[in-house]
């Protein structure tokens, strides 16, 4: 079994929360590319995901809906279920 790391976050991360919380008007404030790495946070262009037209079409299914939980699955399952 592995253990949590109990050592103590990096002095760059350990007010993260705080300022993620304190630092923005909104809980549904946009966090863009630039503002994520001034926070240095790790940025990748979403196109690069090799699944990204994948999970770009699973967003926009649950976007307008009701549903407010997604079941995450492997890919595997995915294959099976095609």
């Amino acid at each position: 079994m592995r253990h949590p790391d109990t050592s103590p976050p990096a002095p760059e991360v350990a007010g993260l929360p705080r300022r993620l919380v304190e630092g923005y008007p909104a809980h549904g404030f946009v966090i863009g590319s630039e503002e994520a790495g001034k926070l240095r946070l790790p940025v990748k262009d979403a196109g690069s995901y090799p699944h990204w037209k994948e999970a770009s079409e699973l967003h926009r299914s649950f976007e307008d809906s009701d549903t407010n939980v997604v079941e995450l699955l492997e890919w595997a399952q995915l294959d099976a279920d095609n």
